[in-house]
């Protein structure tokens, strides 16, 4: 039995989906890096969470926890990535929103849990 080949449609559209995570979101991420770093802080002060005198993992939780459940926390960070879009990337971003707001949540949390140091609340 031989593996089934995937639509050539969907290996392109494939292909536009990471060419557009690495040439557009993954750039945005970074620069906005330190206003994810004060906004995190910001979140922790707020809510008068002792952010520093956790353990790793706590504060991973947190993290983990504030990127899921908090959704106006979810969608100021959401902003700080859209609102550096050109019109054309916002066009595209719009046609594919579900797919890259995962994409833009996996990365965002990725650079909090390893700039954990950073955040100082």
């Amino acid at each position: 039995m031989s593996r089934p080949k995937l639509d050539p449609s969907i290996l392109e559209k494939t292909k536009e989906i990471e060419y557009f995570q690495n040439n557009v979101l993954r750039p945005v991420l970074k620069m906005q890096h330190p206003l994810f770093i004060l906004s995190a802080n910001e979140y922790f002060l707020k809510r008068k969470i002792s952010f520093s005198q956790l353990g790793k993992e706590e504060q991973g939780k947190y993290i983990n926890s504030m990127l899921s459940r908090d959704i106006a926390y979810k969608n100021l960070n959401l902003g700080f990535v859209i609102g550096q879009f050109s019109p054309e990337e916002y066009v595209y971003y719009r046609d594919n929103s579900n797919e890259f707001n995962k994409r833009i949540f996996q990365m965002l949390k990725k650079r909090l849990l390893d700039s954990l140091e950073e955040i100082i609340a």
